[in-house]
């Protein structure tokens, strides 16, 4: 990763700390002050977005490192685990929160939320909903899982904060439906299993050495194929590495074709393949004959 890139992607994770602390506090302090245990709940998810927030700090060195001896390939796989990382981070949280519905449930205890949780809830949509869509467009840039973990982080807790506001709202002209505090919280849970899955899903194909998309092979098959000299294009294996793809392929030219030529044939059609997509970090070409 570049230097730009790493500053990039700390700076990102900077204002996201700031933004989760306050957030964090905010809900914390208030939703104990006025009574609502959804809101509660919003700031232990807000909490956990602060804890992925310092993996990221943490990791961004260690995934920085050139390629060496032990690591041909580079270190971007520990951007991959720092993703698996926040994924199960979450999964904490949801097992958490999930706890405490069940614990509230059991007792029977309620409270009527105040008013000052819906604006805190309010708060934290807007405040969310923009650090997402900031952080998700960083990430795509910079074709940095962390970040794209990060960023849908940020959009579950957004979401999250709606149930939140909605129940408040409701109980102030609706006392007797106190119970959509836990409602709200249940809710909570189902947003941040989906993020989970947005999460965990992709970390664990790359780590497992899944391919990429049919789309995107068949993107390669047909660039690479766009050259003159290629006559057939067969054994593409691709896989990431750090949101990062890493491809290898075998190109069939004409048999009396010079190794220098081949050669040549083969830089163009990495040069190319690279220009097309950004997000390819090698690429690998054995050149055989054509029958």
């Amino acid at each position: 990763m570049a230097p730009s890139t790493t500053r990039d992607v700390r700076f990102v994770t900077f204002v996201s700390i700031i933004l989760n602390i306050v957030l964090a506090s905010l809900k914390g302090i208030v939703g104990a002050m006025a009574g609502s245990q959804s809101l509660i709940a919003d700031a232990l998810h807000s909490s956990s977005d602060l804890l992925g927030d310092f993996l990221i700090i943490i990791a961004v060195p260690f995934w920085n490192k050139p390629p060496d001896d032990t690591h041909p390939y580079g270190h971007r796989r520990i951007e991959t685990l720092t993703a698996v990382a926040v994924g199960f981070l979450l999964l904490i949280t949801v097992m958490a929160l999930g706890w405490k519905i069940v614990t509230r449930t059991v007792t029977g205890s309620h409270t009527i939320p105040g008013i000052a949780a819906l604006y805190v809830a309010l708060i934290s949509i807007v405040c969310k909903e923009l650090l997402y869509r900031w952080t998700l467009h960083k990430a795509e840039k910079l074709h940095s899982a962390s970040l794209r973990a990060n960023a849908w982080h940020h959009r579950s807790d957004a979401f999250s904060s709606i149930p939140v506001a909605i129940s408040v709202l409701s109980s102030q002209f609706f006392p007797s439906l106190w119970f959509l505090d836990s409602i709200a919280a249940i809710i909570v849970l189902a947003m941040l299993l989906h993020a989970i899955y947005r999460i965990l899903w992709p970390a664990f194909h790359e780590l497992t050495e899944g391919s990429v998309s049919v789309e995107i092979r068949d993107e390669i098959m047909a660039i690479a194929s766009r050259h003159p000299q290629v006559r057939e294009i067969h054994r593409l294996r691709t896989r990431r590495i750090g949101g990062r793809i890493h491809v290898d392929m075998h190109l069939l030219v004409d048999g009396n074709m010079s190794i220098l030529n081949g050669h040549e044939v083969s830089d163009q059609v990495k040069a190319e393949l690279m220009a097309r997509r950004p997000d390819i970090a090698d690429v690998l070409i054995h050149i055989e004959p054509y029958p």
